[in-house]
């Protein structure tokens, strides 16, 4: 059961369906054995994994019955990740006040408990959450006391990719309170860590174009022209749609003339080409006061139309949205009541063969259990064999590294060339900067690897995928070893030819 656990930690954070079954197969099995720190754990996981897939509500529910099975058996740590968990629901809905209820609840309830690692990571990242929230309610100073004190626990465990998140949070919430110049000493020591560090460049590039952003505060114009075209020069050479379209705009409000107005249709251009609504509406309506001063009024009418379109567009899928959950929600309700009533029934009339299944239920679990047990020694096996053989394939790519000078960021023996061969050209900083960490730790979990490229577990699981299927790795399990793998091996061969 314990090595069951340790398995979901990981693999309760991907958007993978096969979980779901093991998950409700997990709950049945916990309640089966009367064990409420697994029946509690069980609704933990299938709250996160449901977090995962979007199910907001289907996800709340989860961390409520976990909750309220907390408090009934004075589960402290089990608590607090119910609550927290909820948090993370409400903050996803926009709901901020809420959220920070449950995050601060977390916060309570482990005043009394020891500090542990596992504690004092934990408060870690519920301080962060807080400032997210604080943030994003206007409330500067607040947001800059949580993120600081994420940003101390953060430095004794070296978490440099935080760290420097932090810093730049940090900034950024000086920036709301026109409080520039420490501004700019967060944002310049946020960027200085993430270059030693070697930090993906999308994170760089967000930095410098706050930093861009200070000095068109501050009226310097130029120093802000500087910044942001060099932030955009990243997002070009990285692909990111979205910021070099915000990076546009930004030079467009720098510019004057027919260079403005270039600028902006270039951004808007960009904005259309990822469906960013958002920026396109601060597009038309920059474009609309532009034609306006310069005596272009029909062009500027068609930026207002334009606007107006998007806005009333984008207020009808929210509504429709709204009305698709409460729906849902309703026909859920529906459906448990549907189902209650019918095990109710059930129970009534067949009450004599309640042990019978029962016992089938228990028999069905254990063998479901020892399929998996079986899976999990296989894979156990492949991935030794993996990562034998990434040791001894690295042993000897360190010999050739002084003979050899082609290395990529973190002077590791990759051949960039022929790893970009081998994948059609297709591979950005991204995706190198993740195989850097899978190069050091092939073990890594895609949190952790999101962690140290400051990136999203998503946005860790999109490079993934697109390099399995660049590298054709169709393996069920230990994808990122054998990913790796080939990689190491292309290389070798590369040194060796």
């Amino acid at each position: 059961m314990e090595a069951l656990a340790t398995y979901l930690d990981e693999e309760v954070t991907q958007d993978n369906d096969e979980l779901d079954e093991l998950l409700l197969e997990l709950e049945r099995f916990a309640k089966n054995e009367m064990d409420t720190s697994y029946i509690i754990a069980a609704y933990i996981y299938r709250g996160h994994h449901e977090y995962i897939k979007g199910e907001l509500p289907t996800s709340n529910d989860f961390y409520q019955k976990a909750v309220d099975l907390s408090l009934i058996f004075k589960d402290t740590m089990l608590l607090a990740k119910g609550y927290r968990g909820l948090g993370n629901v409400f903050n996803n809905q926009g709901k901020y006040k809420k959220a920070n209820e449950y995050y601060f609840k977390s916060l309570e309830v482990l005043d009394l408990v020891e500090n542990t690692e596992e504690k004092i990571k934990f408060n870690m990242g519920t301080n962060s959450n807080i400032g997210t929230i604080y943030y994003n309610l206007g409330r500067y100073n607040k947001a800059i006391n949580y993120f600081s004190k994420s940003l101390l626990v953060q430095k004794d465990f070296e978490n440099w990719g935080s760290i420097a998140n932090n810093y730049n949070n940090i900034g950024i919430c000086y920036i709301g309170i026109e409080k520039y110049d420490l501004a700019l000493s967060y944002l310049d020591s946020s960027l200085v860590i993430m270059e030693t560090q070697d930090i993906l460049l999308n994170s760089r590039a967000n930095t410098i174009s706050n930093i861009g952003s200070i000095y068109l505060e501050k009226k310097d114009t130029s120093a802000a022209v500087v910044n942001i075209q060099k932030a955009l020069s990243i997002y070009e050479q990285t692909d990111d749609q979205y910021h070099l379209a915000k990076a546009r705009l930004s030079l467009a409000i720098l510019s004057q003339g027919d260079d403005a107005i270039e600028q902006a249709l270039l951004a808007l251009e960009t904005a259309k080409r990822i469906d960013a609504y958002p920026v396109q509406m601060e597009v038309y309506q920059f474009l609309h006061k532009r034609y306006r001063e310069t005596g272009q009024h029909e062009k500027s009418l068609e930026m207002l139309e334009a606007f107006n379109e998007i806005k009333n567009k984008t207020k009808r899928e929210e509504s429709l949205l709204q009305l698709s959950e409460y729906e849902k929600e309703k026909e859920l309700d529906k459906l448990q009541m549907k189902s209650e009533g019918a095990l109710s029934s059930m129970t009534k009339k067949y009450s004599s063969k309640i042990y019978i299944i029962l016992t089938s239920i228990i028999i069905t679990v254990i063998s479901f259990l020892f399929i998996i047990w079986v899976k999990s020694r296989k894979q156990k096996k492949e991935k030794e064999a993996f990562l034998k053989e990434i040791d001894k394939l690295k042993l000897q790519l360190d010999s050739n590294v002084e003979s050899n000078t082609e290395l990529i960021k973190g002077d590791l023996p990759f051949s960039k060339d022929e790893i970009n061969v081998a994948s059609g050209n297709k591979l950005n900083e991204t995706d190198l900067g993740i195989l850097v960490v899978l190069y050091k730790d092939p073990s890594i979990s895609n949190r952790m690897i999101a962690s140290e490229v400051n990136l999203s577990i998503e946005g860790v699981r999109s490079s993934l995928k697109k390099m399995y299927r660049l590298f054709d790795i169709e393996l069920p399990k230990n994808k990122k070893l054998a990913l790796i793998l080939k990689v190491i091996r292309l290389s070798k061969d590369y040194y060796n030819a």
